[in-house]
């Protein structure tokens, strides 16, 4: 069984539907104990699932921490999978091979779209972190102090269109962020990530020409 407490206790019988029809059709060429069971589940007989999950949990729940790397997220997974056979148990195609592999299917489907959800949830988090990452005060104060020096100027000229923009209308202009977005168009985010990339391109620019001038 797979390491967490209870055998059928997770799928928390009491609040699922027992009234929806059974109209799947079991095939006679599965095995005697998959078919028992399937009719049984089709049937609305809790006591069913429970034998499917003592057969198979292990199995499933093995697969999805393999693909997963995660016990709390393999959990999950492996409780989905059986949920879903108890609500929707004529997914299940006796002619397309056993009660096992459908269920190993299921979990390696499902793991796949875990993992392409966590990371596309990490990615966002990143994005976010970044973006709101206020720019160091030193910096923002070195530019801003040679805001009308020739230095910053030539710096200005050499980012790109979009951080040139950004910070000439928020620190040259005086407008906010949220005025710098509905000019340019863009979300304010982007303009504040747009602002903070470029002084810190800015202060690197005028370190390096404060480096070339000295002698």
């Amino acid at each position: 069984m797979p390491p967490f407490p209870g055998s059928v206790a997770p799928f928390a019988f009491e609040t699922m539907d027992l009234s929806s029809p059974a109209s799947a059709s079991i095939s006679k060429t599965i095995p005697a104990s998959d078919a028992g069971d399937l009719v049984d589940l089709v049937r609305r007989d809790q006591s069913a699932l429970a034998r499917i999950y003592d057969r198979f949990g292990s199995a499933v729940y093995g697969l999805s921490r393999q693909v997963l790397k995660d016990d709390g997220l393999a959990q999950d997974v492996t409780q989905e999978i059986f949920l879903r056979l108890w609500n929707e148990p004529q997914r299940f195609d006796p002619e397309r091979g056993s009660l096992r592999s459908f269920l190993l299917r299921e979990a390696h489907s499902r793991s796949i779209e875990r993992v392409r959800s966590e990371e596309a949830r990490r990615q966002r988090e990143s994005r976010s972190e970044f973006r709101d990452r206020p720019v160091p005060l030193d910096i923002e104060d070195d530019v801003l102090k040679s805001l009308t020096s020739d230095e910053v100027r030539n710096a200005l000229s050499q980012l790109p269109e979009g951080e040139r923009s950004a910070i000439v209308l928020a620190y040259y202009g005086g407008h906010s962020y949220r005025e710098v977005a509905s000019v340019l168009g863009a979300p304010e985010g982007t303009i504040k990530s747009r602002i903070r990339s470029g002084l810190l391109k800015l202060s690197s620019l005028l370190d390096d020409e404060g480096s070339e001038a000295k002698p």
